[in-house]
C-alpha cells in the first residue's frame, strides 16, 4: 500500500510526523510519505512541492490522506482521485465551525473521515470515525524524569488560556500555596515540541483542559506515566471558544472508552481536584488508569493498525 498524508497547514499536533515515524516499523510492507508545505514545531522531512506532488506522489498513491479540508482536490483540478482512497483527517474548528459543509464534501468526493478528538466524532458518529493520535511510548518515557522532593509539580501546556482554563488553575494553586500546600505550576507555552516534552517529563500531574476533554498533551503525559486532569463541558464551549460539541459527548466517550482515562473536573473543581492530587496513591491510580487507555489506544502499533484498517476499508480490500 502506497500512502500519501497531505497537509498545506500546519502539522496539527505532530500527528503527521509521528505517523511517518512509526508507520516503517509496524508495516514495513507500505510506503508512507507525510507531507507539508508549512512550517511547524514538529519535523517534517518531506516538503510540499508542487510539480512533485502532480506528477509523482498523488499519482503513485493508493490513499490520499488529507488533513482539515477536500479542497486540495478542488484546487488542483489535476489531482485524479479515480482508483484511490480519499481520507480526510479532522482535527479541530474547521470541522466545528462549518460541519454540514465538510460533510457534503464527503459525500460528493466518496471520502472517508477520521476525527482526532471524541468531540469531533461526535458531531457525526454516524458518518466519521476517531482515531487516536499515535504515539510511541519508547519515546516519551525517555522525558521523564523523577524528583526526589516533596513538591506537587504541576504542568499546563495552554496554547489559549480562555480555552484551556489557565487562570482558574493558577488561582487554585495560589490557594493550595496560601494554605501550606507544597506545589508549584510550570505553564508551558510558546515552546517547541521537545522542550515542551522535557518539562512537562518533570511533572507530577498534568492539567489539560476542561471544555473537549483531552489532547495530544494529555496522550504525552500518559505516555510518560503522569495522571491528568481534564473535563468535559459542552454547555459552556460556545461561550468560552464560540464553537459548539454536542451536549452528549461526555456519553459518546464512555460509550468508547467505558470509563475516563482522567479525573474529571471543572474550572471551579480545580481546586478541590489538586488538593486530592497532593495523595501519592491517588497519583498512582489516575497514572495507571491513563497509561493503560493510553496503550488501549493510542500507542502507535494499536493506533496505526487502526488507521491501517481504515485505509483498507476504503480501499474495499
Amino acid at each position: 500500500m502506497k500512502i500519501l498524508n497531505l497537509s498545506l497547514g500546519q502539522d496539527t499536533g505532530g500527528q503527521q510526523m509521528r505517523l511517518q515515524a512509526a508507520w516503517p516499523k509496524y508495516h514495513p510492507e507500505d510506503e508512507y510519505l507525510s507531507v507539508t508545505s508549512t512550517k511547524t514545531f514538529y519535523e517534517i522531512k518531506h516538503r510540499y512541492n508542487l510539480a512533485t506532488l502532480t506528477k509523482v506522489q498523488w499519482p503513485n498513491a493508493d490513499v490520499v490522506h488529507l488533513n482539515n479540508d477536500l479542497r486540495y482536490i478542488e484546487r488542483f483540478r489535476r489531482l485524479n482521485t479515480r482508483g484511490k482512497a480519499v481520507i480526510v483527517h479532522h482535527h479541530g474548528t474547521m470541522f466545528r465551525t462549518r460541519p454540514d459543509y465538510h460533510l457534503q464534501a464527503l459525500k460528493a468526493y466518496r471520502a472517508t473521515a477520521i476525527m482526532s478528538t471524541v468531540d469531533l466524532w461526535a458531531m457525526a458518529p454516524e458518518q466519521t470515525t476517531w482515531q487516536p493520535q499515535t504515539y510511541d511510548r519508547r519515546e516519551l518515557a525517555k522525558y521523564r524524569k523523577l524528583h526526589d522532593d516533596d513538591v506537587l509539580k504541576v504542568a499546563h501546556a495552554p496554547t489559549n488560556r480562555a480555552i484551556k482554563g489557565t487562570n482558574a488553575l493558577i488561582k487554585a494553586v495560589d490557594r493550595l500555596k496560601a494554605e501550606g500546600a507544597s506545589i508549584e505550576l510550570d505553564i508551558i507555552e510558546r515552546k517547541p515540541n521537545v522542550q515542551c516534552l522535557i518539562r512537562k517529563g518533570q511533572a507530577d500531574v498534568y492539567v489539560d483542559q476542561m471544555l473537549l476533554g483531552y489532547g495530544c498533551n494529555a496522550v504525552e503525559a500518559w505516555g510518560m506515566g503522569i495522571p491528568v486532569i481534564a473535563g468535559v463541558d459542552a454547555e459552556r464551549c460556545p461561550d468560552t471558544i464560540f464553537q459548539s460539541i454536542p451536549l452528549d459527548t461526555r456519553d459518546r466517550m464512555l460509550q468508547l472508552w467505558g470509563k475516563m482515562p482522567f479525573m474529571e473536573s471543572t474550572e471551579e473543581g480545580l481546586y478541590e481536584s489538586l488538593s486530592k492530587m497532593l495523595s501519592p496513591t491517588v497519583r498512582k491510580y489516575w497514572a495507571d488508569r491513563g497509561y493503560a487507555h493510553f496503550l488501549r489506544f493510542h500507542e502507535a502499533s494499536t493506533s496505526t493498525s487502526a488507521l491501517r484498517a481504515i485505509y483498507e476499508k476504503a480501499l474495499g480490500t
